[in-house]
């Protein structure tokens, strides 16, 4: 359990740790007093100075190559699948010691700069950057179900008793969550035990019989002994109807 409120003991021996973030967390220290072995991939908030230049990089940005590609984007409902697309670049620079932190004013919100210490020297190291900093949805999903939309554990005073395995449990259970909806389509392939000790299979496998409808489209699609066996249950136990839209990590809560 100590462990868990010490992730430089946790990860102390991984070669690297990447961490990725929105744009508060674009302040100097990030770039300056983290480990050798630790990288960043951050939206950036600040416009900053280049050193040995009088420019800046956003400015220095625009002026490298671009390429555009496309993604495609799920269908929600009352609306089809769609297809943006994307203008990526990409450079090297050595930022100036920043001498104020005031944020820049007028900067369209759909107009995202990451900074990272990982070398990019082509499109397509810089799209896995992007892939790297998309992941950065799953911890705000985690944060979702961990406070009010979730288990509400903002409510719960400090000092309550005991706080801290409190949190811990809540923790990995919002985590779970998590795991359920990440393999909810089966394409991670994950097994039961994941999330839920063997001895739960037994009542999963009773629970969709029960949840199943008369229709091929109405029955659990997955094998028996997954976790997208087990979310499949769980989504249906918390309110899911089995429509196109997924269910999220609030449904597998309930």
């Amino acid at each position: 359990m100590a462990s868990m409120w010490r992730s430089d003991e946790v990860l102390g021996e991984a070669s690297m740790v990447t961490v990725f973030a929105d744009c508060e967390a674009d302040i100097n220290e990030m770039f300056t007093c983290c480990p050798d072995s630790v990288e960043g991939v951050i939206r950036a908030s600040h416009d900053r100075g280049v050193e040995g230049s009088t420019g800046k990089v956003f400015a220095r940005l625009e002026e490298r190559p671009l390429e555009e590609h496309e993604v495609a984007l799920v269908a929600r409902p009352g609306q089809g699948k769609r297809t943006a697309r994307l203008a990526v670049r990409f450079g090297s620079t050595t930022l100036r010691h920043p001498r104020n932190r005031a944020p820049e004013e007028g900067v369209s919100p759909i107009h995202l700069r990451l900074l990272t210490r990982h070398e990019v020297s082509s499109f397509d190291q810089a799209r896995w950057i992007i892939r790297l900093y998309r992941q950065r949805w799953i911890i705000e999903q985690l944060f979702r179900t961990i406070k009010t939309q979730g288990f509400d554990i903002e409510r719960v005073l400090m000092s309550t008793a005991p706080f801290r395995h409190l949190c811990a449990m809540t923790l990995v259970a919002s985590v779970s969550c998590l795991q359920l909806v990440q393999d909810r389509d089966g394409e991670g392939q994950r097994p039961l035990e994941d999330v839920f000790s063997p001895a739960d299979r037994a009542v999963l496998e009773a629970a969709s019989v029960t949840l199943e409808g008369r229709t091929e489209r109405q029955k659990n699609p997955h094998p028996v002994g997954s976790l997208a066996f087990a979310a499949w249950v769980c989504a249906r136990l918390g309110g899911w109807n089995g429509s196109y839209r997924q269910p999220g990590p609030v449904v597998m809560l309930r």
